[in-house]
């Protein structure tokens, strides 16, 4: 029997998927999210907006500040801070909402109103999180993996 595959006629682009959209990425913090944006960001697909789940440095410190030290400036969105120049920061701010969260806990540990906010606005989610530990228990690699 013949396979039916969608043919790249069918289906639908990444850019139609995410054009005036807003996406939720997972994520972002490790190489497959930050290469993810990087690419959104690059290719121009113009999403509306884009929220970024991210949990605070254990250390202190906001997510927004992990944000711009290990996403902003990291190599990933080298081309963008080139094509941008001096307007790089304020592009990044109107393009990116830094939402101070945790992927394993549940709603990503913000209140109810937060979470029925963002979950009332976002289109599209990315989940780009994940474990680098090979040997987790297999509750935590279900909560964050999954």
């Amino acid at each position: 029997m013949p396979s039916k595959r969608r043919t790249s006629s069918t289906s639908p682009d990444i850019a139609s998927c995410l054009k005036g959209k807003h996406l939720l990425l997972t994520g972002a913090t490790g190489f497959l999210g930050k290469a993810i944006l990087g690419m959104i960001l690059d290719r121009d697909l113009q999403p509306a907006r884009i929220s970024l789940p991210i949990r605070p440095p254990s250390n202190g410190g906001s997510a927004y500040d992990r944000f711009l030290r290990e996403i902003a400036a990291s190599q990933a969105l080298e081309s963008i801070r080139r094509r941008r120049g001096s307007d790089y920061r304020r592009y990044m701010a109107e393009q990116i909402n830094v939402v101070s969260g945790e992927v394993t806990q549940p709603n990503l540990g913000l209140s109810d109103e937060e979470a029925e906010d963002l979950g009332a606005s976002v289109d599209v989610v990315i989940h780009c999180a994940g474990l680098v530990d090979f040997l987790p228990s297999l509750d935590r690699a279900i909560a964050i993996n999954v």
